[in-house]
């Protein structure tokens, strides 16, 4: 059974500055539900999503809900006609139209699996090992210390991938942008198979890093870092691919 959670006894005022767009109310809202092994999320309003992992075995949701004035409602009315949806599905829900942005911040148990998509805003993940299918149709993709099967893609927006260890744990990963940059930052002796291509652009990477085969100005690549290893797929159709040890 689907449960709306309107979380007014769970809401404070403690939000970021509003956008110069006019008149607006907004709320923090926050909620903790069980960890059963996943999580799927859409936000089909606007903002950004934010998924950390932590050690605890219970997921935590903090969303920032702020509503506008818009289509002869006021910024109040409208707020407060916003619900969270927590069930097989964690969404939020506007009844009757109108301009709203609900940014999330949730931290989930490090082995949860996640399905996560975004309208407007970025998508990040830190520190999740799982299978990961992360989507935003504008804004940047940001992974961090993740691993397992993971897809990540974006419509237009950069996105980084900034990784840990020795090599990649898991299947695979793949990452994409129709609009923007990749970038994968990995260790100095991290060891995997970058398969990287653009359609107008160059895959390319710091001259001196040591890896052979691997220049500027190209529009594909199959590069072996140290011994190989799982692929680490980088797309993008307008916009450079690079690669950078750190």
């Amino acid at each position: 059974m689907t449960l709306l959670l309107a979380l007014l006894a769970f809401a404070s005022t403690d939000c970021q500055p509003a956008h110069a767009y006019g008149p607006s109310e907004c709320e923090v809202r926050t909620l903790t539900l069980p960890a059963d092994g996943d999580l799927t999320v859409r936000n089909d309003v606007s903002g950004a999503i934010a998924v950390r992992a932590w050690d605890r075995d219970e997921i935590e949701v903090r969303a920032e809900v702020r509503a506008y004035d818009s289509r002869g409602r006021s910024a109040a009315d409208l707020l407060a006609a916003t619900v969270l949806e927590a069930g097989d599905v964690l969404r939020p829900v506007t009844e009757g139209g109108g301009w709203v942005e609900v940014a999330f911040t949730i931290s989930v148990p490090r082995d949860t699996d996640l399905d996560v998509r975004t309208n407007n805003g970025s998508v990040s993940v830190e520190g999740v090992a799982g299978t990961l299918r992360i989507d935003s149709n504008n804004g940047a993709v940001r992974l961090t210390d993740v691993s397992g099967d993971v897809e990540a893609k974006t419509s237009n927006g950069n996105v980084v991938i900034d990784l840990e260890g020795e090599t990649w744990d898991g299947d695979g990963l793949s990452a994409s942008t129709r609009n923007g940059d990749v970038r994968l930052v990995v260790p100095e002796r991290y060891a995997a198979l970058v398969d990287a291509g653009t359609s107008y652009g160059s895959v390319g990477g710091i001259e001196d890093d040591g890896i052979e085969g691997f220049r500027s100005a190209r529009e594909s690549a199959r590069l072996y870092l140290g011994a190989g290893g799982p692929t680490i797929r980088l797309r993008t159709r307008n916009g450079d691919v690079q690669l950078v040890r750190g």
